[in-house]
């Protein structure tokens, strides 16, 4: 029985869920097992969501391995359990057809089309700086030169400055 249809059977009976909380013990990409207090089994498979396999839109929280969380029972079945709520969270990931957001304590990743975002603004600065060290280059024989002190100002902000903020956000 998929996990919609429970939970509409439960209502159309007027069932209630089982809650429980529980320590994450084992955590896999779309489910964990949660070990239960006093003397309880531990709760195999718990899903993080109503599906177990990936969906083009779906927003998931995985769980940190050791933290509290509370599971919700349905219809009795053990197997048939789900997270209602997380102590602490080790990912959370938002994925819309191909545009894939992840957030984890090491900074955010931001993904589209395979394409990552800080590996497109990395490239970008790189090619910035490549482009102020051609204008800082240029021999004018009439007119003004380029300010080579303000061009390597802004290489600086943009090569230097902006891009370790930058990779001190996103990551690979």
């Amino acid at each position: 029985m998929s996990f919609e249809a429970a939970v509409k059977q439960i209502m159309k009976k007027n069932e209630k869920m089982i809650i429980v909380s529980g320590t994450v013990k084992t955590v896999r990409d779309f489910d964990c097992d949660v070990s239960r207090d006093e003397d309880q089994p531990d709760l195999l498979g718990v899903r993080f969501n109503s599906v177990l396999t990936a969906v083009e839109h779906q927003f998931k929280i995985t769980p940190k391995k050791g933290s509290k969380v509370l599971c919700g029972i349905i219809e009795g079945d053990v197997a048939e359990a789900v997270i209602l709520s997380y102590g602490d969270i080790d990912k959370v990931t938002v994925t819309i057809d191909n545009l894939v957001f992840e957030i984890v304590p090491e900074g955010v990743k931001i993904t589209n089309n395979g394409k990552n975002l800080k590996t497109v603004l990395n490239t970008f600065q790189d090619k910035f700086g490549e482009l102020c060290d051609a204008l800082t280059a240029v021999q004018v024989t009439q007119g003004v030169p380029p300010n080579v002190t303000v061009i390597n100002t802004i290489k600086q902000s943009v090569v230097t400055t902006n891009k370790a903020d930058l990779n001190n956000i996103l990551i690979s």
